[in-house]
């Protein structure tokens, strides 16, 4: 039976897979494309399509792993052992894709990028549907979405940091960075995975009988309200992977500054100073009205950017606008999650089975599809504009025009859309009381 309230040790053992999670995630297209690519020498091209294509059909496993997750059925729980045995095969697949031998061909690349795309699924759906299912109190789920995210931003901030001192303080070129930053995540993995479990318990549920991908279909088709979570999620996704995807070409072509690494760190850092402000927003306004404040925040923050002057000269306006739009950045990986486990609370009712890991596999799969489908538009388009992001290039009036309408006003439409889908969402405080206490008197 699921807690009402996490005490302080459990929830900081839950959220510590979140370290080296979020230590793989960034390096990922951060580092390590750009390093197969040049360093590697297997170009750009080849590499950006099978960065592309492996995530497709990672994409398409994702139900699957979130199936075959709520089907599992252990003396140690449900989600525990899928964690707990994805790592020594990860820890394997971490040091052959960190630490490549000096000519890999696109064959060694394409077989480490499904696994470890692979792993990396199975981690992070195993990861947010335990967190669903530890507590089926409104509130308390916020709370352990925040913690799992603020984790995550800390992961993040640890692997930005790591090649900046490896470069100043001992000048380490691109292989060295990269393997460094496999060894963190290959330390980090079973210390953090292994505490966790220790520490954190686990509810029992009973595996639902008759759920595979037709079902889940079902209830994806009926489900008007998890029909709403995964478009949010799929918007907000677009609406901050396509500033993300365009932030360097924004700053150093357009902008002419040089600190775009530190403006991605303070980005970064702002979103996790505002992580646990829009918990506790949460708990006055709901869930979904603090997320729908959230996106409508990000959306006004947006055309700032326009203010920011083009000559070289804006370096502190953009430090002070990139510090006010990170604020909003937690808000959807903090608040959504929680949102999807009242979903799973209510989908129990209406389809007599708990089922978690596929709810989350579902909120995985738009989330890397917002991803992929950020790059695949947002760079043909700049191409299309005549739009160049090399230092120094001579970009016409309409190509800077059209790379900041790109930059503000398609992720300000999809902010404007996350809230109008979340601000009357049906299920808040009130009704997901109603929600379990029609499980309780089932149980």
């Amino acid at each position: 039976m699921t807690i009402n309230q996490l005490n302080l040790r459990e929830l900081v053992a839950y959220a510590l897979p979140a370290i080296p999670t979020a230590a793989l995630a960034l390096p990922l297209t951060v580092y390590v494309a750009p390093f197969y690519a040049v360093q590697v020498g297997l170009g750009t091209g080849l590499v950006g399509f099978l960065f592309f294509a492996v995530r497709l059909v990672d994409i398409a496993f994702d139900p699957l792993i979130g199936l075959a997750g709520d089907r599992t059925e252990t003396r140690w729980g449900r989600r525990r052992p899928w964690l707990v045995g994805i790592v020594p095969p990860m820890l394997a697949v971490l040091y052959a894709f960190f630490n490549p031998p000096q000519r890999p061909d696109a064959l060694y690349l394409t077989l480490c990028l499904i696994a470890v795309y692979l792993g990396f699924s199975v981690l992070t759906i195993s990861h947010m549907a335990w967190g669903a299912e530890l507590s089926s109190a409104y509130h308390e789920r916020s709370r352990i979405a925040g913690a799992r995210q603020i984790a995550f931003i800390a992961g993040m901030l640890l692997v930005l940091v790591l090649p900046a001192i490896l470069e100043l303080r001992f000048g380490a070129g691109a292989r060295q960075k990269v393997a460094a930053m496999g060894w963190f995540v290959i330390a980090a993995l079973p210390l953090a995975i292994g505490l966790a479990v220790s520490l954190a318990g686990e509810p029992r549920h009973p595996p639902p009988s008759g759920f595979g991908a037709r079902a889940a279909w079902a209830w994806l088709r009926c489900s008007r309200i998890l029909r709403a979570v995964l478009a949010a999620d799929l918007a907000i996704g677009l609406a901050t992977s396509i500033p993300a995807a365009l932030y360097v070409f924004l700053v150093e072509g357009t902008l002419e500054l040089k600190q775009s690494s530190t403006l991605l760190l303070c980005y970064f850092v702002a979103g996790l100073v505002g992580a646990p402000v829009w918990i506790r927003l949460s708990y006055s306004f709901g869930k979904h009205r603090t997320l729908a404040g959230a996106a409508l925040f990000g959306s006004a923050t947006l055309p700032l950017f326009l203010l920011i002057p083009r000559d070289g000269t804006g370096g502190a306006l953009a430090f002070l606008i990139t510090i006010v739009f990170g604020l909003s950045y937690s808000a959807g990986p903090v608040l959504l999650p929680a949102i999807m486990g009242d979903v799973v609370d209510q989908g129990t009712i209406e389809t007599g089975g708990r089922r978690a890991g596929a709810a989350f596999a579902l909120l995985t799969l738009t989330d890397k599809l917002g991803y992929a489908l950020s790059v695949g538009i947002a760079y043909p388009l700049l191409d299309l504009m005549g739009y160049s992001g090399a230092r120094g290039a001579s970009n016409s009036i309409e190509a800077l025009m059209g790379m900041l309408f790109l930059f503000v006003a398609v992720p300000m439409a999809l902010l404007v859309m996350t809230a109008m889908l979340l601000w009357r969402f049906p299920l808040g405080e009130q009704e997901q009381l109603k929600v379990r206490t029609r499980l309780a008197e089932g149980a």
